[in-house]
């Protein structure tokens, strides 16, 4: 019997696929082989940063309020936008009374992360599998209706394609209120002028 097609992983395949059991696992629940879950504090971390840029723009920035503006159409009809299975995971984010901006704050949370460590998401349906479980993570679910490859690819997606754009305003405010801090402390431990 053929190996798993994993880096040094030396178990016999899956009678279905290149892996064996255990990376087909993780392929399924984190988009790639060797993938693990983004730890969530760090999430949070990165959703605490986010968030007072999309609560300052949310009135006057048009990407922000037009972003806002679908995912709260997404809350309210998911399975307009997506099937079934994927509709059923928002429709739970939904139910719990999550606002958009939260969910657009753990979008953005996974690419503050990503920036900050860009080698832990190996590529981009890593990416797409971690926007999506970040969101998920909102509403927790019992492990019998935990979503699938499908569902996880069909969220991260929908949120990559319609929010790339916008998150590249949104850690640009981030690293402009970052450099502000660092100006403002740099000052503030500058010596005094002496009289």
């Amino acid at each position: 019997m053929e190996s798993c097609a994993a880096t040094a992983c030396s178990r016999s395949r899956a009678k279905r696929g290149r892996y064996c059991k255990s990376h087909s696992k993780k392929l399924n629940k984190y988009g790639h082989p060797l993938g693990r879950p983004i730890p969530r504090n760090w999430l949070f971390h990165f959703a605490a940063q986010a968030m007072p840029v999309i609560v300052a723009h949310s009135t006057d920035h048009p990407g922000i309020k037009l972003a806002l503006g679908e995912l709260q159409s997404l809350l309210g009809a998911p399975h307009v936008l997506l099937g079934s299975r994927a509709g059923d995971h928002i429709a739970r984010i939904a139910a719990t009374a999550i606002e958009p901006r939260y969910v657009l704050a753990m979008v953005a949370s996974v690419a503050l992360f990503d920036r900050d460590q860009p080698r832990f998401l190996r590529d981009a349906k890593a990416y797409r599998f971690a926007i999506a479980r970040a969101v998920l993570s909102l509403a927790p679910c019992p492990r019998s209706i935990a979503p699938r490859s499908r569902a996880l690819d069909a969220i991260g997606s929908l949120m990559v394609t319609r929010y790339s754009a916008l998150l590249a305003v949104i850690l640009a405010a981030i690293d402009t209120t970052d450099r502000q801090a660092r100006e403002r402390a740099a000052a503030m431990s500058a010596p005094l002028p002496t009289l």
